[in-house]
């Protein structure tokens, strides 16, 4: 494995640790539930 390899590699690993953005947020206390209003012309 040459340098750039195990530096992907490194980087790789390293955001499999931190995972972000995994399931759902919990609502402010201040705000109700959301609403969401879409049209589809079709």
């Amino acid at each position: 494995m040459n340098g750039l390899d195990a530096l992907y590699q490194e980087v790789i690993l390293d955001h499999a640790k931190r995972r972000s953005g995994e399931g759902l947020a919990a609502p402010a206390p201040a705000h109700g539930a959301g609403e969401s209003h879409q049209y589809n012309p079709t």
